[in-house]
C-alpha cells in the first residue's frame, strides 16, 4: 500500500469492529495462522498451498473475533484424514446450544452450522482491517 491518508486512517479505525486487531500486525497475522496450519499437522505443501489461498484472511482464535456477516474460510478437525480448507461461507450468527458453540454460516441459498470446537476458522480481512494493519505494521518498524 502507498502513502495513507489520514483521512483514509481515522475513517478505518472507526469503523473497526474487532478491537483485539489493534494488537495486530501482518507479520503476526501470519505467524498465528502458520503456526496454526502446523500445529494440526498439515504436510508442507498443503501449508504452503493454504497459506496462499488464506493471504487475506487472518486465524481467529476466539469466537468474540467471528464477526455476523463476515466471510470466514475453515479447517474442519474432526477427520484428521481430511484437514481440507473449505471454500468459506458469511457468518449468519454465533448459537450458543447445549453441545457447544456453533457459527451459523449461509453460503447462496444454504443455511448450515459448523462447531466452533471441531475447526480452525480465518476470517476475511476487510478493508478497514487492511489500512490497519498496514499502519500497525510500519510503525513497528
Amino acid at each position: 500500500m502507498s502513502l495513507l491518508d489520514i483521512e483514509e486512517i481515522l475513517q478505518a479505525t472507526e469503523k473497526l469492529t474487532t478491537p483485539s486487531i489493534t494488537n495486530l500486525t501482518y507479520a503476526k497475522v501470519q505467524k498465528y495462522k502458520n503456526d496454526t496450519l502446523q500445529r494440526i499437522g498439515l504436510p508442507r505443501e498443503k501449508l504452503k498451498e493454504y497459506n496462499k489461498k488464506l493471504k487475506d484472511y487472518r486465524y481467529c482464535d476466539d469466537v468474540s473475533d467471528i464477526q455476523d456477516g463476515r466471510f470466514i474460510r475453515w479447517i474442519s478437525l474432526k477427520n484428521p484424514d481430511d484437514l481440507k480448507l473449505r471454500n468459506g461461507a458469511f457468518v449468519s450468527e454465533i448459537l450458543i446450544l447445549n453441545n457447544g458453540l456453533h457459527v451459523q454460516c449461509r453460503n447462496r441459498n444454504r443455511v448450515f452450522q459448523i462447531k466452533y470446537d471441531e475447526c480452525e476458522i480465518f476470517q476475511k480481512l476487510t478493508r478497514e482491517e487492511h489500512i490497519l494493519l498496514s499502519v500497525l505494521s510500519n510503525l513497528e518498524k
